[in-house]
């Protein structure tokens, strides 16, 4: 078997032995410019932090960014920062409304979507299935000839306001 090396006992006491394998070792470190046993530094060492790195350095101060003056800041001193007319944060002038055919349509679309479905909730409410179902459900609100009587046109009055109310507060909001 070949030599298996040098015990640690036998290191005790006696001068270390360099062969060829140390030299290159130092060799190797004197090119990085570190200092080994027999390679004192020449020329410049780099001390941390390495300049090839991303690794910040830790300022030893207390970190003052969110001291206003000398106090930390309070509720009012966010709230003049939010409502402050600085240029950056102010709303951007409202245009005047010119009568253009865009805006005129938009205008008249917007006018016209309320009456609209009044309009197409009265068409519902007016079917006749609706009369034909009251009289199934609550037979004492049709006439004998079977048109419905003051109770029952005002239940489907009720109803189409119902409708519209569902549609104006439930409806349209989950739609924005």
């Amino acid at each position: 078997m070949a030599s298996a090396g040098t015990l640690l006992s036998d290191l005790d006491g006696k001068t270390p032995v360099f062969n060829k394998d140390d030299d290159l070792v130092n060799k190797i470190l004197a090119d990085m410019n570190i200092p080994s046993q027999n390679n004192p530094v020449s020329g410049r060492v780099i001390n941390s932090p390495n300049p090839n790195s991303t690794y910040q350095t830790i300022d030893p101060g207390n970190a003052t960014a969110h001291v206003i003056g000398k106090d930390y800041p309070t509720t009012a001193d966010f709230a003049n920062l939010m409502y402050s007319q600085a240029p950056y944060s102010s709303l951007p002038p409202q245009p005047t409304l010119i009568e253009t055919k865009g805006n005129m349509y938009s205008s008249i679309i917007n006018q016209i979507k309320q009456p609209l479905l009044v309009a197409i909730i009265i068409f519902i409410v007016s079917l006749p299935i609706i009369n034909v179902l009251i009289g199934h459900y609550v037979p004492k609100l049709l006439r004998i000839g079977g048109d419905l009587t003051t109770v029952g046109l005002i239940l489907k009055s009720v109803i189409g306001g119902l409708i519209f109310w569902f549609i104006q507060k439930i409806l349209v909001p989950l739609m924005i």
